[in-house]
């Protein structure tokens, strides 16, 4: 056998390794994204920076000196989210849910805070908040089939609110693995 013929061999059982690698780790395991989070504890303020203590400080003096500014509220919120200070992030999300208690970005943010803390029946309902506010709001959708499958193990029902998202968006960015998951506990069911 030439040299020539064996490289070509190898590189030929390598790609059919590969891909049979690829399409089994499609069929038994969730998409990247989708899958349960790394929950990580909340993250004390003074692990911070100096410049995002700053920026939350500033951001706590405008929610102090406007606690009906929903904009600032859900700035605070979300600025808390992003530094994984989950506590901060879900008072300042609960003070703007005062203010509009159907705004289904917060409602959902809220409810991923929810999770991301071990606290997924109160995330469920805080979807299913946001999905009776705003049939059409997509991440809510999208996140309801997240928790239901990977905390709660509710095949059924995440199937129900993964459908309900790919109705919403059959295009989007996440349609693809949508598809492929519902397609898998359609056949599971």
């Amino acid at each position: 056998m030439k040299k020539s013929s064996v490289v070509i061999a190898v590189m030929v059982a390598f790609a059919i390794g590969f891909v049979a690698g690829l399409i089994w780790a499609a069929y038994k395991g969730p998409p990247p994204g989708l899958g349960p989070e790394q929950r990580t504890a909340a993250r004390p303020a003074q692990a911070l920076s100096e410049t995002l203590q700053s920026r939350l400080a500033k951001l706590e003096q405008r929610v102090q000196a406007d606690p009906a500014n929903f904009e600032t509220l859900v700035e605070a919120g979300n600025f808390c989210f992003d530094h994984d200070l989950y506590d901060q992030a879900a008072r300042y999300y609960q003070m703007a849910l005062k203010i509009r208690p159907d705004d289904p970005n917060v409602l959902t943010d809220l409810a991923i805070v929810f999770r991301r803390t071990g606290h997924p029946k109160k995330a469920v309902s805080l979807l299913g908040q946001a999905r009776k506010a705003d049939p059409l709001h997509q991440n809510s959708a999208l996140n309801l089939g997240i928790v239901l499958l990977h905390d709660l193990n509710d095949k059924k029902a995440a199937l129900k609110a993964w459908e309900d998202y790919l109705a919403l968006n059959p295009q989007g960015e996440q349609a693809t693995m949508i598809r492929r998951v519902v397609n898998q506990l359609r056949e599971e069911l």
